[in-house]
């Protein structure tokens, strides 16, 4: 069964409960680079049974509505095989996706996907699901090879051949490099020949570290530390078989490759066997073995042991795997059990619990034809390491993946190319005038609370002209789910503003009901809200008060540190124009601009610019006054955003 976790974040976009095992995307930030058409991105990712999550990203223009800008021109921390953790970075050239544009209401979305892809198919193959009869039909192998039983598989990928020599070399390499200090080297007649002399506990390190090398998460731990399996051999070693890592087959799973979709045949390919189909030691002892030349293949028996084949050295079966019997035996997942096959199989059989030995599968170079039949069953201490023994590869299916998606807050993008500001009063205005203010308070994001020893998550919007809207969900002590919208709104001035909200609503089977109100108080020298949660909460019929404090981090204020830049136009006592208000961040916005002359002074009203909505929420008055020999002096500001008033 999932279990819940509750993830606490400032940030748009993310919902307050998440599976455990869902990514989850946090902390994402963006903002133009100052004095350049550069995006910077970051984000923040974490994922408890995925080290490596493929993300991507998205850019809107208007708040979230819509998620249509082109942002081809990303680099740093996405696509796949990014590693999960705590500020993660991407840069987005903007001015070669996005030119001549400008909106102070950007906003970037981050997904984190937990998906694992097939593998390559060159070198696995696919064999699907479904039932198959394993075990000895004709009636001529050991006793363990009986009773046969039906098993029935999900689908998954086997190699198409064994481990070439090359290849654990080259993963061998790449481990000892990261952290895996005792794998065994392996031994091999060449390159494209298959790896031997690997012991079980050799191969599930390898495994291991072909996963981490490829960005997959590895299969096997120790049970003991619950560790991932680097060094060492554990007297117990788990599999994740849902990881999408490298691994062993199944006992099950290996023969069902092997068969190719052949039921009941003594090899893939039919029920007698040559030298023309397989490397192995023909004898006349088996009827079925017609093999015209006999002993060690004749083209692979040079002398000396290993006498193996270079992989794919023979036909493919009908799942297209190449030299499953034959060459080299093959190690299993499975502990060995003589009667294991009177157990019912049940699906996905993964061998008994406990044992001595480990299955291998398949014949050798040096096994009769008995050895090669698909039904025959052997088995080797963990520890053993021959010429003869090796491996092939196994995955999962593809897994669909589970998705998380952060966002930014707003900020502005600029890529218009940059006009100088006019006069006032025929005085021109150079970058006008800067102060410094508290900044207005965005409590926008996700945040967790407890109601009476209970779980209530928030997710607020928080908008420019001080509405606040939202969901919350409170789960009540009978397990009943309260899922309700919230409204609420801030008012009062920057850094002391106060927030209220309500909360209202009850269960689909109506067990548990909510009315609560929240009303906090910005504290801006500790940025963070401080209030009191009050209200009923009616559980089964039985009615309880609650009454409790509340302490929230929240954000920074948007950047206090800004300049207006104004372009004026003046006809008789009467003033006209535009103007700019731009925070030090790279956030803009845009305003048209009326007002009248007062003696030397001009009194301004400035209203958002039809082209930029976000404007909106901030409506400003001032006063400013021609300097003599250039620019002008700022009197008086007043301006009003996110529910609160900022001025002098």
């Amino acid at each position: 069964m999932r279990t819940l976790a509750a993830w606490v974040a400032v940030g748009l976009g993310s919902t307050a409960l998440l599976l455990a095992r869902d990514p989850f995307v946090y902390n994402v930030k963006a903002a133009q680079r100052p004095d350049t058409e550069l995006v910077d991105i970051s984000y923040s990712v974490m994922d408890p049974d995925s080290a490596w999550l493929a993300v991507t990203v998205e850019v809107s223009s208007d708040g979230g509505s819509t998620w249509t800008v082109p942002c081809g021109s990303c680099s740093g921390d996405l696509g796949p095989g990014i590693p999960t953790g705590a500020s993660r970075a991407i840069v987005w050239d903007a001015g070669a996706d996005w030119d001549a544009s400008w909106s102070a209401h950007m906003r970037v979305r981050i997904t984190a996907d937990d998906r694992v892809g097939p593998p390559p198919a060159e070198e696995f193959a696919e064999v699907p699901g479904g039932s198959f009869t394993m075990g000895d039909s004709l009636d001529e192998g050991d006793a363990d090879e009986q009773p046969t039983r039906v098993v029935t598989l999900t689908a998954f990928h086997l190699g198409r051949h064994e481990v070439t020599k090359a290849l654990w070399d080259e993963v061998a390499a790449w481990a000892a490099d990261h952290g895996y200090t005792d794998l065994g080297p392996g031994q091999g007649k060449g390159d494209l020949h298959p790896v031997g002399m690997v012991d079980w506990n050799d191969v599930l390190k390898w495994c291991n570290a072909r996963s981490e090398r490829d960005k997959l998460t590895p299969c096997y731990k120790d049970a003991a530390s619950a560790t991932v399996l680097r060094a060492g051999r554990p007297d117990s070693v788990t599999c994740a078989w849902s990881s999408g890592g490298y691994r062993l087959p199944t006992e099950a799973e290996w023969e069902c490759g092997a068969r190719g979709g052949q039921p009941g045949t003594r090899f893939p390919w039919g029920d007698t066997i040559t030298h023309d189909q397989a490397n192995y030691y023909s004898t006349s002892l088996y009827a079925y073995d017609e093999s015209p030349t006999r002993g060690y293949h004749p083209l692979y028996d040079d002398g000396s042991d290993p006498r193996t084949s270079p992989v794919g050295a023979f036909a493919a079966n009908g799942y297209g795997l190449l030299g499953t019997s034959g060459n080299v035996w093959e190690w299993c997942w499975d502990w060995y059990g003589a009667t294991a096959y009177a157990t019912p199989a049940g699906r996905d059989p993964r061998g008994p619990a406990s044992g001595v030995f480990r299955v291998t599968r398949g014949g050798a170079y040096s096994s009769r034809a008995d050895g090669l039949r698909l039904a025959d069953r052997h088995s080797d201490l963990p520890a053993a390491r021959f010429t003869y023994l090796g491996l092939r590869l196994a995955r999962g299916a593809a897994v669909t993946g589970r998705t998380h998606a952060g966002m930014s807050p707003h900020f502005a993008v600029e890529t218009r190319a940059a006009t100088a500001p006019q006069g006032v009063l025929s005085v021109p205005v150079d970058t006008a005038a800067q102060a410094s203010t508290t900044g207005w308070w965005d409590v926008s994001g996700v945040y967790a609370l407890t109601a009476l020893g209970r779980p209530l998550a928030l997710t607020l919007l928080h908008d420019a002209r001080g509405r606040i809207t939202g969901t919350a969900t409170y789960t009540a002590a009978n397990g009943a789910v309260v899922s309700m919208p919230t409204k609420g709104a801030m008012k009062g001035p920057a850094g002391t503003a106060v927030l209220t909200l309500t909360l209202k609503g009850r269960d689909t089977a109506k067990t548990a009901s909510v009315a609560l109100a929240l009303n906090l108080t910005v504290n801006a020298t500790k940025a963070q809200l401080e209030g009191a949660l009050t209200g009923t909460v009616t559980v089964d019929g039985v009615r309880a008060a609650v009454d409790e404090d509340v302490t929230l981090p929240i954000a920074p204020p948007m950047d206090g540190s800004w300049l207006l830049a104004f372009s004026l136009t003046q006809e008789g006592t009467r003033i006209s124009g535009t103007a700019t208000l731009a925070f030090s961040s790279g956030t803009h916005y845009a305003y048209r601009v009326k007002g009248s002359l007062d003696g030397t002074a001009a009194v301004l009203s400035l209203a958002a610019d039809s082209a930029d909505p976000g404007t909106k929420g901030f409506p400003i008055r001032t006063t400013i006054t021609p300097r003599e020999g250039g620019g002008a002096t700022l009197d008086h500001f007043s301006a009003t955003g996110y529910g609160q008033t900022l001025g002098w």
